[in-house]
């Protein structure tokens, strides 16, 4: 419930069209933004969704998601929680999206070459395929659907040579590592 609060606000019908809209200006504003869905043939309900953002020029400086927080207007004590949480979540973005990189690499190599290979491992840490949401309707879970869309973006990375990333909620995890994402940090 606190991760949903926090990236998502309540569960009204209200907030779910604040969030939509939210999300389909990102759609129409960010390149690197794409969307997938998992829809029930015989209804043509939707079952799931994910948002892949394939990063081809440069990783995002992965400042604070500003998502408005509406929800939160007059609740000091939990906005304040919700922006700590959401500022360390950017900390370790931009930290693990390039450092480790440079760090283990330059480490061993003689001065002379460190120019080289860090102009060399540029190219990798400013592209990504980065998994930002994936969902999957609670009734419709344990069908494959997660691993389904999962499947879809590691292919799209490994078609376009890119590194890919993934932050996992708790229960989200399992999934991630099934498909062969370890743990970060």
């Amino acid at each position: 419930p606190f991760i949903r609060d926090i990236f998502m606000g309540p569960d009204t019908p209200t907030n779910q069209a604040r969030l939509a809209s939210y999300y389909q200006s990102i759609l129409h504003t960010n390149p690197a933004d794409v969307w997938i869905k998992v829809t029930e043939k015989a209804t043509g309900k939707i079952v799931g969704a994910s948002n892949w953002r394939v990063h081809m020029g440069a990783v995002p400086e992965h400042e604070e998601e500003d998502l408005g927080w509406e929800w939160l207007e007059g609740d000091e004590e939990k906005t304040k929680k919700v922006k700590e949480v959401i500022g360390g979540i950017a900390e370790t973005r931009r930290k693990l999206f390039t450092e480790p990189y440079c760090r283990k690499l330059g480490s061993f190599l003689p001065h002379n070459l460190m120019r080289t290979v860090l102009v060399v491992i540029g190219v990798f840490t400013n592209t990504i395929a980065e998994l930002h949401i994936c969902f999957t309707d609670p009734e419709y879970q344990r069908r494959g659907i997660g691993s389904m869309m999962l499947q879809w973006g590691c292919d799209l990375a490994d078609h376009l040579f890119l590194p890919s990333w993934v932050e996992a909620s708790p229960t989200g995890n399992f999934l991630y590592r099934k498909h062969g994402y370890k743990d970060v940090d």
